[in-house]
């Protein structure tokens, strides 16, 4: 006989659309703790098609996604009323969202837009709310706070991960294993003038630090990203040999903790 899933969350089909590793980790894992049946997806078209083949009690997707957006997905499952999914509840998540766009975004037809990084009993109450459908609190900023300039801050990650070192060390061991490769793309972007797509690059290793409670990087990575926003070359020179500095010590330091964990 199966096991009967147990949780805050048991039984819920939720069907989660997030194309960062780290948040992909942290999402998965305490949503499945929490009872509920997670379906992944890693870009915006795979879970159109995913709602278009069974039925989910709740969405929950990334606004900032390959091939197809958060808002997009969005637009197109409620504008297919064949969707078995047309009416069912969404959630938005974003790392980056400025105050005047979060009614836009609601208009897409989300019931709730959450910022993240977000801890996990909030992200499970989260979940409760909406499925609930009340509308209060539709809008939420993220409650984890600022992150310290800390290479990493142990406390802050474990806020985030309502006390799993595991989980909190598993999501630092994703964002440094391909931290010198994203240096190393970024800085040839740089080079290359190709400053939108160096600002993708940035925008989700800035919001994998935040994630992780890397203060540090993610100091340095949101330096990066308004650089690379508003064009200024002088600026974006100089915030490329703090971010790599960043990026090293957080290796470093990452090195340490792995070695005192074996």
């Amino acid at each position: 006989m199966a096991k009967k899933a147990m949780g805050p969350l048991a039984g819920i089909r939720l069907l989660l659309a997030e194309d960062n590793n780290i948040s992909l980790e942290f999402f998965y894992t305490v949503l499945q703790r929490a009872g509920a049946d997670v379906t992944t997806t890693k870009d915006g078209l795979q879970a159109l098609h995913a709602t278009r083949k069974q039925a989910f009690d709740i969405l929950v997707f990334d606004l900032q996604m390959p091939f197809m957006t958060g808002t997009e997905l969005a637009d197109a499952i409620r504008g297919e009323t064949a969707n078995p999914n047309y009416k069912t509840p969404m959630v938005a998540l974003t790392a980056h969202l400025q105050s005047d766009h979060f009614e836009e975004v609601l208009a897409h037809g989300f019931d709730r837009c959450q910022t993240k990084p977000i801890t996990k009993n909030s992200l499970i109450e989260l979940i409760q709310n909406t499925m609930s459908g009340t509308r209060e609190g539709a809008i939420t900023r993220n409650e984890a706070g600022g992150v310290e300039a800390m290479v990493w801050d142990r406390s802050a990650a474990l806020t985030v991960t309502g006390g799993d070192e595991q989980v909190a060390v598993n999501m630092l061991e994703l964002l440094v294993a391909r931290l010198a490769d994203q240096c190393t793309q970024l800085d040839k972007l740089i080079h290359a003038s190709a400053f939108e797509d160096a600002g993708k690059v940035v925008h989700k290793l800035h919001g994998s630090a935040r994630f992780c409670a890397c203060g540090q990087l993610t100091d340095t990575a949101r330096h990066m990203e308004n650089a690379l926003i508003s064009g200024d070359s002088r600026a974006i020179t100089q915030a490329m040999p703090a971010l790599e500095q960043a990026a090293q010590a957080l290796i470093a330091q990452y090195r340490i903790i792995a070695a005192k964990r074996e």
